[in-house]
């Protein structure tokens, strides 16, 4: 089911701007924003109207920060490394 909405929020998209574009011109750049701000507002004030969550596992509720940003710059690096071959030793 999820795939089906996704799917058919992206035809909209994609079939929207291109039936957008051709018939506004020059100002279909500033109807698409407009149209865009108006969505984000939108599920902005869907979000706001829902508590927040609660924390499913109380134990990790205090994650140490610095180990996130280091997992998280080990990942990075891992990206660097996989998308330039030349970074990569032999071995």
């Amino acid at each position: 089911m999820g795939f089906i909405i996704t799917a058919a929020v992206a035809a909209f998209v994609y079939y929207g701007i291109g039936w957008i574009k051709p018939t506004f011109g020059e100002a279909a750049a500033w109807i698409i924003a407009v149209i865009l701000v108006a969505v984000y507002t939108w599920l902005i004030w869907i979000g706001s109207r829902h508590p927040e969550l609660e924390l499913d596992v109380p134990e990790f509720s205090d994650a140490e920060p610095a180990r996130i940003r280091t997992y998280g710059k080990i990942r990075f690096a891992f990206l660097i490394a996989g998308c330039s071959p030349g970074l990569v030793p032999d071995g």
